[in-house]
């Protein structure tokens, strides 16, 4: 696997975490990591359905090898709120330019 694909694994994976956390808790990943209040709680659980979308999406745009579908996935996943899934958004653009230096 290649370094594209790695990140695009990572970001998805913790989009998904991050918003079933949001989902399941009311509250996003990082205040309960921290302690810091990022979002009011009557919203989390809804923007933690759409980060958990994002990093499903993500996932299939990886097995398709679709940067567009990673790319939507990744910035889906950052409203859940998931910093990491910029890693997501990354990939996908290492993901066509690689595809352009092939012969």
């Amino acid at each position: 696997m290649k370094l594209e694909e790695y990140l695009i694994i990572i970001g998805a994976v913790f989009a998904v975490i991050a918003g079933l956390t949001s989902i399941t808790t009311g509250k996003p990943l990082i205040t309960l990591l921290t302690g810091f209040t990022v979002i009011a709680a009557d919203i989390t659980p809804y923007l933690g359905l759409i980060g958990f979308i994002g990093g499903l999406t993500a996932l299939y745009g990886f097995k398709i090898k679709s940067k567009e579908t990673v790319f939507v996935g990744g910035v889906l996943g950052l409203i859940a709120p998931c910093a990491l899934s910029i890693l997501t958004v990354i990939g996908g653009l290492m993901l066509e330019s690689s595809k352009k230096n092939k012969p």
